[in-house]
């Protein structure tokens, strides 16, 4: 999950300086604050959602697997566990063939059609979702990527707007506000700015792809020298605006999404195995002359 600073070097910069606004420090632990409201909320909807349709998909296949394999064994059992010939038909029962066939080389019964698919399906769904975490971890998963990316990017905007008027070094500023940041890459890609600053690089590197959501920071970046605090707030305003859109649009969409993936893996695991079993039943009772 999005891991969190254990030591706030800002308040304690912003504590500690005799020429701090005194406004400064309760800006910085407002935000702060709504900031940390806005990553519980998005932690619960991502963790509800996920937990809904992976338990969801580890139901259907525990189901699928229970009914195959009670209808597999249905039908052996009917059959003495002998299929038979070219038609494997029985002298008293024909296997329906658009659930059943018996193979020949190895006289066992398997499926076929639609339900043969379907394990395999859910299995693949299952792992995809067990590894949702990790990509959680490493940020990866599209919209809440972009979310926490705004976040991290208000933060710089927030943190710099109340550092740079303290007189702060711009390498000191960057690995502080780099500290108060969520994701580690974006903590590493602000030491690595801080570090230009001190070699007399340019703070964003010339190879460094520049992405339209982070069009606005990188200008900034490129010309920190001259930004003044109002101008650091606007970078904050613009991302803290876009992150709060993005928030609405997850709350929104999200369990309305999960709700009706984890339904349609229920619908088709259910049609799936009960229409295999009872169309194996009522071909069964129809052998018998029923």
């Amino acid at each position: 999950m999005v891991g969190i600073a254990k030591t706030d070097l800002i308040t304690q910069q912003l504590t500690a300086s005799s020429n701090a606004n005194p406004s400064a420090l309760y800006n910085w632990v407002e935000y702060c604050t709504q900031r940390d409201a806005m990553l519980y909320r998005t932690r619960s909807c991502a963790l509800a959602s996920w937990l809904l349709v992976f338990s969801v998909a580890t139901f259907s296949t525990l189901m699928a697997w229970h009914f195959q394999k009670s209808t597999l064994e249905a039908m052996e059992l009917l059959n003495d566990g002998k299929p038979t010939d070219e038609s494997f038909s029985g002298t008293s029962f024909t296997y329906p063939s658009e659930v059943m066939l018996a193979d020949q080389t190895t006289h066992q019964i398997v499926l076929t059609g639609n339900s043969q698919y379907l394990m395999p399906s859910l299995l693949l769904i299952c792992l995809a979702f067990a590894l949702m975490p990790i990509a959680w971890r490493i940020n990866f998963i599209p919209l809440f990527r972009k979310l926490r990316n705004d976040i991290d990017w208000t933060t710089i905007g927030q943190a710099m707007g109340q550092l740079t008027p303290l007189g702060i070094p711009y390498p000191v500023a960057f690995r502080l506000t780099a500290e108060s940041l969520r994701c580690k890459s974006h903590r590493k890609w602000l030491e690595r700015a801080a570090q230009n600053v001190e070699s007399g690089q340019p703070v964003i590197g010339e190879n460094l792809s520049h992405q339209p959501n982070t069009a606005v920071l990188y200008a900034v970046l490129t010309n920190c020298d001259s930004m003044a605090k109002e101008d650091w707030k606007v970078v904050a305003q613009h991302y803290d605006s876009c992150s709060k859109r993005t928030l609405s649009l997850l709350l929104a969409a999200i369990p309305v999404a999960a709700t009706l993936v984890a339904g349609v893996i229920l619908w088709v695991t259910i049609t799936s195995t009960f229409g295999d079993f009872y169309s194996t039943l009522y071909s069964t009772i129809q052998q018998f002359g029923y």
